[in-house]
């Protein structure tokens, strides 16, 4: 499920903070800022370092039984606090790659949802103050925002989160591969591991715990 299109910003304070990710709170007069996007993009905020609170309100149908459901955020900049439904689901930090943070809980309670998410884009203080990597992205323009799409994503109960393929040794014959993969189970669990490779085929039994593998 696609969750990006304009989004609500306000500059963040201290009381604000406190209550931003409360679905009561009333977001009516909050300007509309691109997501993806980068949030001096929107006149209101073209001097603004952020902190920037972000939100959104959409309606999403609970998963079936023995599917998890994920937020999947490919770019925060610079650092990310995420909420939905006021529950606290973690941070994000770094700009490049893609978040996933678990809301199977969240969907089954409940069809109409707020996620909130706190931006945090630290402005460049020179280069021997800098306080984040940003590289070439920041310079005298801050580029904080969710400037990459922001979706829910479905699995089964043991999503593959990373997989690495590695050839360590080849001869015109025969080729070794080592293969490293992370999963994530909801419960303690044993797993088969199938791969094919030219017609090859290999099965692994693992034992897993509950969470990341």
């Amino acid at each position: 499920m696609d969750l990006t299109g304009p989004w609500l910003a306000q500059p963040a304070d201290d009381a604000l903070r406190r209550t931003f990710p409360d679905a009561d709170l009333d977001d009516g007069g909050w300007p509309e800022v691109p997501v993806p996007g980068h949030w001096r993009q929107h006149p209101d905020f073209a001097d603004e370092d952020g902190p920037l609170l972000y939100r959104t309100h959409f309606e999403a149908e609970a998963p079936d039984e023995g599917r998890r459901t994920w937020l999947e955020m490919d770019g925060v900049f610079t650092l990310g606090d995420v909420w939905l439904d006021g529950s606290y689901l973690g941070a994000t930090e770094g700009y490049f790659f893609t978040h996933a943070l678990e809301v199977t809980r969240q969907l089954r309670n409940r069809s109409e949802h707020l996620l909130a998410v706190e931006v945090t884009s630290p402005p460049t203080l020179g280069r021997t103050e800098q306080r984040t990597l940003t590289g070439a992205a920041q310079g005298d323009w801050n580029p904080g925002g969710i400037w990459q799409p922001v979706r829910l994503r479905e699995t089964g109960p043991v999503p593959l989160r990373h997989l690495r393929v590695v050839c360590t040794d080849a001869s015109p014959t025969v080729a070794t591969l080592a293969l490293r993969a992370v999963v994530d189970t909801d419960r303690p669990r044993e797993v088969v591991f199938h791969t094919t490779v030219l017609g090859v085929d290999h099965r692994h039994q693992q034992p897993l715990a509950a969470g990341e593998n």
